[in-house]
């Protein structure tokens, strides 16, 4: 929100409602420009604990400028930034193909044209930082884009995109193509998307095409704002708008103005249902962020937590405070903003919740059940300690969902582990009473969760009359006692929607062999 000259924003343990009092926490983003709270969205990439080729490029690309913004915020540097930036380094090159592309979770996937192009922007960006990236498979990447652009008189309409990212990494590291990207534009730009406009642009700037670039930068802009055409790979329109304007910086094009871009990604943000943002829009929001407007000094007041504490915050242009529930059990806290001009405020509120999630529907209805080897449903009865079963997950996805790459993601209860992560053989022998199970791009067994990656489009049905999905898995029971049963979640990995939930309840698991 935006705070006004002489305005107050109070805080109080009402932010808290819903949460374990003791893991509450309240951060604080204030600016004399618009503000993303670019601290928390890092904080939130790191915590992401998955590791598909996107979601791994997607928490390392800001890695590169974690440090800029610590300085930017006054806040501690990460003395173990270069260690972390270079592990990604090598885990992302362990998805490379020997053609020079990369797939999605180890090499001997599929290549992903547009997450290739990704996979080697943060590898040329690391170079430019100083990180050793080994010259052999840096230059089979760069190879890769440029055979990716060597059907440019005759492109598919689903290459466009990947063409013109790889277009804009190849300038960037020194090798444009520019007659390509010049082809490209003159030919097929009616048929781009905004992000593909941007990054044609982007690789024409630098290529020394100044006047198509700003038609391409200008058209990019016009069709994001208006949100026209369908959003670029792997993300959404509030993703493209952020690429737009990263892009648009590193090109130094100062004929067009970013200013409708940040008014839409605000508006976006505002209207977001939910607090859910995907890696690929964390990301490039906070390399977006990197270009704003560093402002004005500061001029505000804090007055709280507890009775006779006040500060002043005069120097800066921006600031982070951070309140825990201890702090605001002592008093609400009220934030004063003296200067003659509006503050930014962006609040995070985090902690571990009272209740479990509730049940939700949001294109995607699951459901998990629990069986015997021999397929008797398990029902309300205690588990016994010992006994293997098989955990089953069925749902749908109701009509009319475009296509997406799928996350489910099942927690365990303490009491239970993980035996097999998928099993061999439904449908037929011992298993014959199991439906066969739908197809997985990849599966991984944690100690408390298992995670599985998906598809849509393989998925049984069709688009326009729903998909079906099913998937199962052997567990042990290890541990009596009482336990929650948490909730099963699928989601997007690239978008807010669709997403569901399941229900949760409790599991009672007895002692005592199994027999």
């Amino acid at each position: 929100l935006r705070l006004a000259s002489g305005q107050t924003h109070t805080l109080s343990m009402r932010e808290l409602d819903g949460l374990i009092p003791e893991t509450g926490q309240i951060a604080l983003s204030l600016s004399s420009a618009i503000d993303l709270d670019l601290p928390g969205l890092l904080a939130e990439l790191d915590r992401y604990p998955y590791g598909c080729l996107e979601q791994l490029t997607s928490r390392a690309m800001p890695l590169l400028y974690a440090n800029e913004l610590a300085r930017r915020y006054g806040l501690d540097p990460d003395p173990d930034l270069d260690g972390r930036i270079r592990a990604a380094i090598e885990r992302i090159l362990a998805k490379q193909r020997g053609d020079g592309g990369f797939s999605l979770w180890d090499p001997a996937g599929s290549d992903r044209p547009w997450l290739s192009a990704l996979a080697m922007d943060f590898l040329t960006r690391a170079r430019e930082k100083g990180y050793p990236v080994p010259d052999y498979f840096f230059r089979r990447g760069l190879n890769y884009l440029s055979d990716l652009l060597e059907i440019a008189g005759q492109p598919d309409q689903e290459l466009l995109a990947p063409m013109a990212y790889g277009a804009w990494v190849l300038a960037r590291a020194g090798q444009a193509r520019t007659e390509e990207a010049r082809y490209l534009f003159t030919h097929s730009q009616k048929r781009m998307g905004g992000l593909t406009l941007a990054h044609l642009a982007g690789a024409l700037a630098l290529g020394g095409e100044p006047e198509l670039a700003r038609q391409g930068f200008t058209a990019g802009l016009a069709r994001l704002v208006a949100g026209d055409m369908p959003a670029g790979p792997y993300g959404t329109s509030l993703r493209d708008l952020a690429v737009l304007v990263s892009t648009l910086a590193a090109s130094r094009m100062e004929t067009v103005d970013p200013a409708p871009a940040w008014q839409r990604i605000m508006t976006l943000l505002a209207a977001r249902k939910n607090s859910f943002l995907s890696t690929q829009e964390q990301a490039w929001l906070i390399l977006a962020g990197l270009e704003l407007d560093r402002g004005q000094p500061l001029n505000l007041s804090v007055q709280g937590p507890g009775p006779d504490q006040e500060r002043a915050i005069t120097a800066g242009t921006r600031t982070r405070l951070v309140f825990t529930s201890r702090e605001l059990a002592r008093g609400a806290v009220r934030i004063i903003n003296h200067a003659a001009i509006p503050l930014w405020l962006s609040m995070t509120v985090s902690g571990d919740p009272r209740q479990a999630p509730p049940f939700l529907a949001e294109g995607i209805v699951i459901q998990r059940r629990l069986y015997t080897l021999d397929g008797k449903p398990v029902g309300n009865r205690p588990l016994l300690q010992g006994e293997q079963l098989v955990m089953d997950w069925s749902g749908t996805i109701r009509p009319g969902q475009e296509d997406f790459q799928g996350l489910l993601v099942n927690l365990l209860p303490a009491g239970l582990e993980i035996d097999q992560d998928r099993i061999e053989g439904a449908g037929s022998g011992r298993f014959g009473w199991l439906r066969v199970l739908s197809s997985a791009l990849h599966t991984e067994a944690r100690d408390d969760r298992l995670v599985v990656a998906f598809d849509s489009a393989d998925l049984e049905g069709s688009r326009k009359k729903g998909r079906r999905f099913h998937f199962a898995s052997l567990v042990r029971v290890v541990t009596p006692g009482q336990y929650t049963d948490p909730p099963v979640e699928v989601q997007s990995m690239y978008g807010p929607l669709p997403r569901g939930r399941s229900t949760s309840g409790q599991w009672r698991i007895e002692s005592g062999p199994h027999r």
